[in-house]
């Protein structure tokens, strides 16, 4: 019982510790449903067809595997709407809440999130 706790305590620190790694930059709060920041992160413009929207495709780790996130912008300017632009960006992750028109198989779900953008500027 005392070993299960105490795997949990350290778990629940290791969680907790990366998440403030994520969260940085006070000038970009995660606060109320935010799940994490990124601030003055990489990405790309793509198109998600399954959304009809232009999210930005990022990578959270650069480990070998790892998978990219996609964060679809509540506003993105039309200017920014452009397929493959390098951008660099600082925004607030929350859960997606968005329903797809379709399925995308390619796209695993647990890595689309609805983003808060602070600032976006091409890279």
């Amino acid at each position: 019982m005392k070993k299960s706790l105490f795997l949990t305590a350290i778990a629940t620190l290791f969680a907790l510790s990366a998440c403030n790694k994520l969260s940085t930059d006070p000038q970009m709060p995660c606060s109320g449903n935010c799940i994490f920041a990124l601030t003055k992160a990489k990405g790309t413009i793509t198109y998600l067809n399954c959304f009809d929207r232009f999210a930005i495709k990022s990578m959270l780790s650069n480990e070998p595997g790892a998978q990219p996130i996609y964060g679809l912008p509540d506003e993105l300017d039309d200017q920014m709407e452009v397929e493959g632009l390098a951008v660099e960006f600082s925004a607030a992750y929350r859960s997606n809440q968005l329903t797809p028109t379709f399925f995308d198989e390619s796209i695993e779900s647990g890595s689309i999130f609805q983003v808060h953008l602070a600032e976006i500027k091409p890279d």
